[in-house]
């Protein structure tokens, strides 16, 4: 019985290992508060983009100076990938607008494409993570 435990938990390392093979270093500019969280949103396909991101990672933002976060996250293997950040600033999971229908909150996407009107086309945002460690750097963009 020990035996058998131990085999299971040998091979629930090397599983977790195979999974976790691309870290990302991901460092966000522009921050203009410490209220709410920052939402990362993760594509792989253009017909997830955007409104169905595969995961969603939250990042508080106690770590933040001088408008900057770092922080890292794990993904499953190496690709390619889409990034797109909200910064949730009243914490409801979305992006509020004002009567205009300009957004209230921070967003921005991989790659730092502009967006003029409604998200950019997702080839444009799209990064290639190899094995091991990768760099993100996406800075938000206020318009009010």
């Amino acid at each position: 019985m020990n035996r058998f435990i131990l085999i299971l938990i040998g091979f629930s390392f090397v599983a977790k290992a195979l999974c976790a093979q691309v870290i990302v270093d991901v460092e966000i500019d522009g921050v203009r508060n410490s209220k709410g969280v920052i939402r990362l949103a993760v594509y792989t396909e253009s017909s997830q983009y955007p409104h169905k991101p595969i995961c969603t990672h939250i990042i508080k933002k106690d770590s933040l100076q001088d408008q900057k976060i770092k922080t890292q996250i794990l993904t499953f293997k190496p690709g390619t990938y889409v990034f797109s950040l909200l910064d949730d600033e009243n914490n409801n999971d979305a992006l509020d607008y004002n009567r205009l229908r300009i957004p209230r909150e921070g967003y921005g996407f991989s790659n730092n494409i502009v967006p003029f009107l409604k998200a950019p086309p997702f080839k444009k945002c799209i990064v290639i993570l190899k094995s091991g460690r990768n760099k993100l750097n996406i800075k938000l963009r206020y318009k009010l």
